[in-house]
């Protein structure tokens, strides 16, 4: 496999090392793919903000300014359980106002 990102790679190419070709996607890469040495598509990184990436409820909330996008893409951490002596059918009775 090449060390250098190519600007366009065929089709047979393309399936031996996929994941290395959409990590170069990924990661801003444009590459044309081909075959038998004509065009035939690209392969590029989907815009962050585009429908197919992003719900519209969180685009709505960036673009009015109520949700801000995360600074890192770092795992969340593990939180602990807390146990507590109150069941949830009890909070629920409790907040719905039964008894």
């Amino acid at each position: 496999m090449v060390e250098h990102v190519p600007k366009q790679v065929g089709i047979r190419e393309l399936k031996a090392h996929l994941s290395a070709y959409v990590k170069w996607a990924e990661a801003g890469h444009d590459i044309t793919i081909t075959d038998h040495g004509r065009p035939a598509a690209r392969l590029v990184a989907p815009d962050p903000t585009s429908a197919d990436v992003m719900p519209a409820g969180l685009r709505i909330g960036m673009a009015e300014g109520w949700i801000s996008p995360a600074l890192s893409r770092r795992p969340l951490r593990t939180i602990d359980r807390v146990a507590s002596p109150t069941t949830i059918e009890q909070l629920l009775a409790d907040d719905r106002g039964a008894e």
